[in-house]
């Protein structure tokens, strides 16, 4: 299928029975020369823009190179993974444990006529700072971290901070203090959430198996309260903001398009 333009700048999935496309090419390179991945000329009218672009090139030391690019508004990268995992078993002609994809589509439609959202989204602001951390100190910030534990900070929480936790209080810190905010400045750091075993009631096979975006930003106030941002994306929450998209007339700072991925 395409996506087409509808009412209101929105985008629709025309399931027509224009294909996947699918390139293959060879080079007299080697693998380490360049990445392969099938070029998208974002010029073209969307409705022509694939959704799935392959691109599978032999190498003159004997690889394949298989390029990917998936559009993000059909599926997320957990999406985009399993779909990889199972084009592998078939092309090994392995027998798949995987269910059919769950192409459920109702429970994330925002009501009609669209209702106020009942929770505030500043996951919609722009989008935040990004850095790059080694695993060393990851370990580091990790173990500090929960060697306090003990105190009314954590006592809340039975287990371990986890990595993206403690990563993500380290750098919400340090840019707070870097901002030099006054200390009753208002700050938000986003968190991306997946919500596919979070919904009511129950999806048939919507965890691995579900095919599509089912990831939200969700939004936390204070170090100590990571987690609890996290624990508050409930299927009420996901399904306020999806009353704030609907009720939004301009979606385009929200949008983005594919994920490109080679191996």
């Amino acid at each position: 299928g395409r996506l087409r333009w509808i009412a209101r700048n929105r985008l629709e999935l025309d399931c027509n029975p224009i294909g996947v496309e699918l390139l293959e090419s060879e080079s007299e390179s080697r693998i380490d020369d360049f990445a392969l991945t099938p070029p998208i000329d974002y010029t073209t009218p969307i409705h022509e823009i694939p959704l799935r672009l392959l691109q599978v090139t032999k190498l003159k030391c004997g690889c394949i190179c298989i390029g990917l690019v998936i559009s993000y508004v059909i599926s997320d990268g957990q999406s985009a993974l399993h779909f990889v995992t199972e084009w592998a078993k078939f092309a090994r002609i392995e027998h798949s444990n995987s269910a059919s994809p769950s192409l459920f589509r109702s429970i994330l439609l925002a009501q009609e006529p669209a209702c106020p959202p009942k929770f505030d989204h500043p996951e919609f602001n722009p989008p935040p700072f990004f850095i790059e951390l080694t695993k060393e100190q990851i370990t580091k910030l990790r173990d500090k971290v929960n060697e306090g534990r003990a105190n009314n900070f954590y006592s809340r929480y039975t287990t371990f901070m986890e990595r993206c936790e403690v990563v993500t209080r380290h750098l919400w810190r340090c840019a707070s203090k870097a901002c030099e905010h006054a200390s009753e400045q208002l700050t938000i750091q986003f968190i991306v959430m997946d919500f596919r075993n979070r919904m009511e009631p129950p999806i048939p096979h919507f965890r691995h198996d579900y095919f599509g975006r089912a990831s939200h930003e969700a939004i936390s106030y204070a170090s100590s309260k990571i987690r609890e941002a996290i624990e508050s994306v409930t299927a009420e929450y996901v399904m306020s903001s999806l009353d704030f998209v609907q009720n939004q007339e301009e979606l385009s700072q929200y949008r983005s398009f594919h994920i490109i991925g080679c191996a």
